[in-house]
């Protein structure tokens, strides 16, 4: 499976399976923008996105395989349908919901640090 990569270049967390228990939800210290409180967005994020169910590394590995069909079959039906080419190289990622906050957590701080520089080119 490939993993994510944060800003700092350490690697996410990958779906937690059958016996691993619940990591403490803790952000991560690469955020820019001072404009959101991301301690607070990540622990509220959190709250409504609990931990997947608890399934057998076999059950979690099926899960991944299948999903990753669905989402080769997606991109034909995209392309298609829209016209659109996924990029060659794009290859699909199975995240956990943690990983997932983490991953969205990042995008929205990149668009709220440009906000300002957008402001001022009005």
């Amino acid at each position: 499976m490939v993993g994510l990569r944060r800003r700092d270049g350490h690697g996410l967390p990958s779906a937690r399976s059958e016996g691993t228990g619940s990591a403490a939800l803790s952000p991560p210290s690469v955020f820019t923008s001072p404009a959101v409180d991301w301690s607070l967005a990540y622990a509220v994020a959190g709250r409504f996105a609990p931990d997947g169910p608890r399934i057998s590394p076999r059950e979690a590995h099926d899960a991944v395989v299948e999903i990753k069909e669905h989402a080769q079959e997606a991109q034909e039906h995209v392309r298609d349908v829209t016209g659109l080419i996924a990029h060659e190289d794009h290859r699909v990622v199975v995240v956990d919901r943690r990983s997932w906050i983490d991953s969205n957590l990042h995008a929205f701080d990149s668009i709220v640090d440009m906000w300002p520089a957008a402001k001022e080119r009005l």
